[in-house]
Formats: C-alpha cells, sequence, structure tokens
C-alpha cells in the first residue's frame, strides 16, 4: 500500500505485506473509524489470507524539553518535522532556521513558545 498527494508528489510506502502478515491484497479498502480495512488471498497463519487494518491518524510528534543547567535543550526523533518558535501560545509561529534535534536555546533568549510541524 502507498499513499501520495493529489498532485502525485510525496509517493510513500505505508505497509509492504510480507507474507505472514498478508500477501495479495484482493478486495476494494473499506473505510472505518479512521481506518482502512481490507483482505489479502495469501498468508496467516495457515496461508488462507487475512484482514488488516491501517490507521489513517497521523503518528503523534514527541517533543522533548529538558532543563540542562540554564539551557533548555528540545529532542525529537521525527526527521520529518521541523522546529517552529513564536511569542505565544497562539503564535504566529515560525521555522527555526538550522534547528535539528537536539537543539539548545540559550538562557539570553527572548520567551518563546515552541512546536513541531509536519512537513
Amino acid at each position: 500500500m502507498f499513499k501520495l498527494n493529489t498532485d502525485g508528489t510525496g509517493f510513500q510506502v505505508v505497509k509492504h505485506f510480507t507474507g505472514c502478515d498478508g500477501a495479495h491484497p484482493d478486495s476494494e479498502l473499506v473505510l472505518c473509524g479512521g481506518a482502512l480495512y481490507g483482505t489479502t488471498t495469501r498468508g496467516g497463519a495457515w496461508d488462507l489470507g487475512t484482514v488488516f487494518r491501517i490507521s489513517l491518524a497521523p503518528e503523534p510528534i514527541h517533543l522533548v524539553v529538558q532543563l540542562l543547567g540554564n539551557s533548555v535543550v528540545l529532542s525529537w526523533t521525527n526527521s520529518a518535522c521541523t522546529l517552529q518558535a513564536g511569542p505565544a501560545p497562539a503564535g504566529p509561529f515560525t521555522n527555526v532556521p538550522g534547528a535539528t534535534s537536539p537543539y539548545t536555546v540559550s538562557p539570553v533568549a527572548p520567551q518563546l513558545f515552541f512546536r513541531l510541524a509536519r512537513e
């Protein structure tokens, strides 16, 4: 299974069936409760096929904030995310130029609020 943007960009494999979790997807997908369901003709415990579920909910984005001396260290594991900063909790937010994880904020910086945004 794959996904792509409506303009044809952003191709990404969502699920590669390996055999034991299913092989040869064979039905139309059914959307129910934020997930897609389908069936395969092969795979499973007796190689007779499986029913599978693919969640459409995006993976949560985790921003870890740690106090290190007088500085704050921000870290994240999702490389598809961009660190953004804003003067207030509601923004406006802008990308932090060159920010990579871990990112250290010095104590002389003005008060800022941070978030991660998916690219």
